[in-house]
């Protein structure tokens, strides 16, 4: 097991790769990206602490997805090969690619919404959920944005607007503190973000 960092903008593994290590999340946020039909790369969701890339190497598969660092990334690596030497591999690897499926839906979900402020709601409660704690640093709006299909500009008014209604505080610039009770009765979405 060996610690590492990735900055901003770092890929911790590409699409097409095939990945010869576990990278578990510790601290920080990454965010999925994808290419569409259309050949252009979006963003899909983002994943944090406790999060695994890497479980496709494993049955010697590319990776779907292009995991990009939204900010510093701490993670823990782990080669397959020195599990399988051990003898450490289970099933676990299956239930991490079901984890995986459990988060991309909750993030799919976000897009059906229509309106800008519940689909921000949405991304900031599974923010808060991936890094285990209320109070977070947000991603640029950049990419704020383009995770939920609108202009920077449009997220900014959007986090105006949940300030003022009191559903989150904005402790600085980049970093909120997320009510999520308040935010799931507010736009009435606790059937949306079920748990797993």
């Amino acid at each position: 097991m060996k610690p590492n960092v990735f900055g901003k903008g770092d890929v911790l593994l590409d699409a097409g790769e095939v990945s010869q290590v576990f990278r578990f999340i510790k601290t920080g946020l990454v965010v999925m990206r994808q290419q569409g039909l259309d050949g252009v790369d979006r963003p899909i969701g983002l994943v944090g602490r406790g999060f695994m890339t890497g479980q496709m190497g494993l049955h010697g598969l590319p990776s779907l997805i292009r995991f990009e660092a939204a900010g510093v990334v701490g993670v823990c690596e782990v080669d397959h090969a020195a599990l399988r030497r051990h003898g450490a591999l289970d099933e676990r690897g299956t239930h991490a690619v079901l984890a995986f499926n459990v988060k991309a839906v909750g993030w799919s979900q976000l897009m059906r919404e229509r309106s800008l402020h519940r689909r921000l709601a949405i991304a900031l409660i599974l923010m808060a959920r991936e890094q285990g704690v209320a109070r977070i640093p947000l991603p640029g709006q950049r990419l704020l944005g383009e995770l939920l299909a609108v202009t920077r500009e449009s997220v900014g008014r959007a986090l105006e607007d949940l300030c003022t209604w009191g559903l989150i505080v904005r402790v600085d610039r980049s970093v909120v503190e997320v009510d999520e009770i308040a935010l799931t009765d507010w736009f009435e979405i606790k059937h949306l973000i079920q748990a797993p």
